[in-house]
Parts: C-alpha cells; sequence; structure tokens
C-alpha cells in the first residue's frame, strides 16, 4: 500500500518518454510486468523534445490528484518492482541506480558538482549494496518525484542550459530546499545492444554487467574514481 507523506493512500502517474513506441522491444516488455500500485496509471508521450514531454507530464500531474510522478524513458529495462522499491521510502525526490551506455559505465547519480558543468558520479565501490545515498543530482530516468517538489520549483521544470535538462532540474529542487537520494537496492538498466547493469560480481564487489540474452554474462571492473569525472 503506498502512502502520502503526510499519511493517506495516494495515487501516481507513470510518466513514459520515447521516440518511438517501438524503439525497444525490452523496455515495453519490462514495462507490461511493472507491479503499479493501486490509483496509479500511465501517461506516454512521444517526440523527439525531451524537455517538453517531461514539462507536459508534470503540467498533467499537477492538474491531477496524483500525488507522485515517476519518469521512465524508453532505452530502459527494469524489474518489476523497480517502482514499489522506490515508493518505499517515502521520499520527495529518489532515484534508482543507473549508468551511462558507454564507456566509461559511470553512474548517472552524481554526489559532487565541480565547477559550473562537470559532475562527480557516485563511486560505487565505496557503495554498499542497499540503503540510501544522498546526491547533488540524478538522471531523470526512473526518478520518483513527489508533488511537493513540482509544486515547489518554478516552471519551466525542465530547460535546456549548462547542462541536462535532469542536472538543471536537480537543481532547481537543491534550490527549492530538498534532498536528493540514490536507492542502492534499486537498478536501472541502459540498453544499447546490450543492456547495461550496475551489478556485483561473485565476490560480492560493484562491477559493469551486460545483459546478453536472458543473463548477465559479460562483466568489466568499475573504472578508476578518476577516470569519472565526465561532463554533464
Amino acid at each position: 500500500m503506498v502512502r502520502l507523506l503526510g499519511g493517506g493512500i495516494v495515487s501516481g502517474i507513470v510518466g513514459v518518454i520515447g521516440n518511438d513506441s517501438a524503439r525497444y522491444s525490452l523496455f515495453w516488455a519490462c514495462m507490461d510486468k511493472l507491479q503499479m500500485p493501486p490509483g496509479w496509471h500511465k501517461e506516454h508521450l512521444i517526440g523527439g523534445d525531451w524537455c517538453g514531454a517531461r514539462n507536459s507530464l508534470v503540467e498533467f500531474t499537477l492538474k491531477s490528484d496524483a500525488e507522485w510522478l515517476w519518469f521512465m524513458d524508453d532505452d530502459h529495462a527494469f524489474s518489476p518492482d523497480l517502482l514499489t522499491k522506490l515508493l518505499r521510502w517515502n521520499l520527495p525526490l529518489v532515484v534508482p541506480v543507473c549508468l551511462t551506455r558507454t564507456t566509461p559505465f559511470a553512474p548517472v547519480t552524481f554526489t559532487e558538482r565541480v565547477g559550473d558543468d562537470r559532475y562527480l558520479p557516485l563511486y560505487l565501490p565505496e557503495q554498499e549494496h542497499q540503503g540510501l545515498v544522498e546526491l547533488v543530482a540524478g538522471g531523470c530516468a526512473g526518478m520518483l518525484i513527489h508533488r511537493s517538489v513540482l509544486e515547489a520549483v518554478e516552471p519551466p521544470w525542465f530547460e535546456y542550459g549548462f547542462a541536462s535538462e535532469d542536472l538543471i532540474f536537480c537543481n532547481k529542487a537543491k534550490e527549492a530546499g530538498f534532498s536528493i537520494w540514490c536507492d542502492l537496492s534499486a537498478r536501472l538498466g541502459h540498453i544499447t545492444v546490450s543492456v547495461v547493469w550496475p551489478t556485483t560480481d561473485e565476490n560480492g564487489e560493484w562491477v559493469v554487467g551486460f545483459n546478453i540474452g536472458r543473463d548477465t554474462n559479460l562483466i568489466c571492473p568499475i573504472e578508476p574514481r578518476e577516470r569519472e569525472m565526465v561532463a554533464a
């Protein structure tokens, strides 16, 4: 059962953003199996303007009685319980662990802002496999946002500027007084020719896993921290 930050049972919207409804069959297979609490429903937008699509979904959410908005982009794979994992924390803004689709496969979750347009990604080898870690910013795919955040941030919520639209939104949310968290047990795959996953090896160490077929059957080590300073 999902409950509002203040108490009552609430509803939410899964905001699906895609460039092509047939882009990735794996994504839609994951979406079909998604566990959604009672009172939740999906809204799907197709188009190349990511900021416009995200802003439209925020506007739709605020015009409804939904208390939550969960963004999901069509180039990701996820377990059926990903949304419920994020909801259990009852936090205004929380994201799963997700990696970039290309080397160095760094997390799209950032713990430090370095300069005006550069961010230091979460260094997974120093993290536990579950629990929460506070961020300065995170990617929008898989981001769970409570209505209170959307009401506190002045529109446009998403826009292009010094960085990508998700990092700009996170800055606005922090300026409005909200913290951003990452659930280390919530894993989001990034689809390319395979699926890039944050995972662990037989020794329990964080590694980059590649899902080819049904199994994660190829891994590589996490890049050293000094290689992980990436431009937004």
